[in-house]
């Protein structure tokens, strides 16, 4: 039996460094910069590490029995359940407070309440 032809391979790929011409620009380098107006859409919408622990231990020290968390608005806004729940859920195992707080969802918010 004949052997089926094989298919054409694929040139490799030139392995660049970070330093190298290739990806010290922004143009076709995987990255860009960000305009003032883009910095700041982007900043109002991302939450940096700690963001979860900083709401957990807040609410664990305010003494609150139940605080819901908008997906809308605020802190958190446009972030989606299941990021939100993983966070919680991490931020209260980080502080400690696993059995003390549980993480509540609905559709549109994510609450704290203490158990």
């Amino acid at each position: 039996m004949a052997e089926a032809p094989k298919a054409a391979e694929a040139p490799k790929a030139e392995k660049t460094s970070p330093t190298s011409p290739a990806t010290a620009t922004g143009d076709g380098a995987g990255y860009r910069d960000l305009s003032d107006e883009e910095a700041a859409e982007f900043l109002a919408q991302a939450t940096r590490r700690g963001d979860y622990l900083e709401a957990v231990e807040s609410f664990t020290k305010d003494g609150s029995k139940f605080r819901a968390f908008s997906l809308n608005d605020g802190q958190f806004s446009g972030k989606k359940v299941r990021a939100m729940r993983a966070g919680f859920n991490t931020a209260i195992k980080n502080a400690d407070q696993k059995g003390k707080v549980e993480v509540i969802v609905r559709k549109d918010e994510v609450a704290l309440r203490r158990v």
